[in-house]
């Protein structure tokens, strides 16, 4: 038996957080794992005992047993205790569950009112996922102990505290989704739209760096709360794919020698190239762009997974307290959600036009733009912006870390 000092002490947040004094010189060792109803053992001698990975099986104060392990459950007790759980998502809940993760979800643990936290025994879900990602975001103290931060994930073999956040879409239903916008833009656009289906080759990361309370983010419906593509980036990699692949990586050629381009995407009156202004192709004057984007929906519930960003040299990266990057400095892993392939999930492309038109009746050498692809001069603006934008989600991918990956469809 081993002895110690207990340390036993009150949150800001209200919470009982317990540490040991293990007497040897060191800070005292913070014991999530380890729950007191109150701080009356605040500042006892104790003596405990430990297994052979140095996890504590049991605390004692006075000869009397005041905290003890409890035996963890197998793999089939908690993949069948699952089922009594609310909406729970099925096999991706049971599958976290069988690698000794469970749902990230803990109403105590949240930032949200107390009268909210207090349902902690009827409410066990939330079905909107943008909900229980950002607003019941879970409220972790780290393992000093001195320090709280939003997690959905935690992996910590000290603590033996894993978690990770399970997607719950409720009662959504995706292809409503997808046949309800597929309706509204024949009706907005009739005979000038396109649509196609594009699966994912692995996963993809959208919205990794958008506002979040978390170091990482998402890109979720405001409504539906479900991950999507918006059309913002749908338009924004068409453009800059188009730009690097017919005009040398140059925005400023594109606006001011194509028509096409401008007719598409808009420009303004004029662009700046180095010192130069040049005028844009449509005679110098600026234009608003005939192509209209859509977001993109998921034909089915996606299937989320966490990847890990491992920052090895953090120190190198401080514009004070800079350090050489050296083995010497801790890694500091960031996790961030991924959409995954699994399920071989596929997104609901819509593209449309206000004004559709031939190649070429544009003054330009369409020739340069139909080479090596099945376009030809009698292809209009629309089918040029669908080719093009399946050969960007194809070859450039789309969202966060496609250098390495990620976002590329087929």
């Amino acid at each position: 038996m081993k002895k110690g000092i207990l340390v036993v002490r009150t949150t800001k947040r209200g919470k009982i957080f317990v540490q040991l004094d293990r007497l040897n010189g060191k800070p005292p060792m913070p014991l999530s794992y380890v729950s007191f109803e109150n701080t009356n053992l605040n500042g006892k001698d104790c003596t405990y005992e430990v297994d052979k990975k140095g996890i504590f099986v049991s605390i004692s104060v006075g000869g009397k047993v005041v905290w003890k392990k409890v035996v963890e459950k197998s793999n089939t007790q908690n993949r069948n205790s699952s089922s009594n759980t609310q909406n729970r998502g099925s096999q991706t809940s049971s599958n976290k569950q069988s690698q000794g993760f469970e749902d990230s979800f803990s109403l105590a643990d949240t930032l949200l009112p107390k009268d909210i936290r207090d349902l902690k025994g009827q409410l066990t879900d939330i079905d909107n996922f943008a909900l229980k990602f950002k607003k019941a975001a879970r409220y972790e103290i780290n393992h000093r102990g001195d320090n709280y931060k939003f997690l959905f994930y935690k992996n910590d073999y000290r603590t033996k505290t894993r978690f990770e956040i399970v997607p719950n879409y409720g009662h959504t239903n995706f292809e409503a989704i997808i046949k309800r916008q597929n309706a509204q833009v024949e009706v907005a656009f009739p005979n000038k739209n396109r649509r196609f289906s594009s699966s994912l080759q692995w996963r993809m990361a959208i919205g990794l760096g958008g506002e979040s309370v978390y170091e990482t983010g998402m890109t979720l419906h405001p409504v539906y709360g479900i991950p999507y593509i918006p059309s913002s980036s749908i338009k924004g990699i068409l453009r800059s794919w188009i730009i690097s692949q017919l005009f040398d990586n140059s925005e400023s050629k594109a606006i001011s020698t194509s028509q096409v381009f401008c007719t598409l995407f808009g420009c303004p009156k004029d662009v700046k190239a180095g010192k130069t202004k040049l005028s844009s192709a449509l005679n110098g004057s600026e234009s608003q762009g005939k192509l209209r984007f859509f977001d993109a929906f998921p034909n089915q519930p996606p299937k989320l997974k966490t990847d890990i960003m491992n920052v090895h040299y953090k120190d190198w990266y401080k514009e004070v307290g800079y350090q050489a990057p050296t083995d010497t400095q801790s890694t500091n892993p960031i996790p961030f959600l991924t959409i995954d392939n699994d399920n071989n999930l596929a997104f609901a492309f819509n593209i449309a036009i206000t004004e559709n038109q031939q190649l070429r009746s544009f003054n330009e050498n369409i020739d340069s733009y139909i080479q090596e692809t099945s376009l030809t001069a009698d292809s209009n603006l629309l089918d040029f912006a669908n080719y093009w934008l399946k050969s960007a989600l194809e070859n450039h991918g789309i969202g966060a870390k496609t250098a390495v990956g990620y976002g590329y469809m087929q």
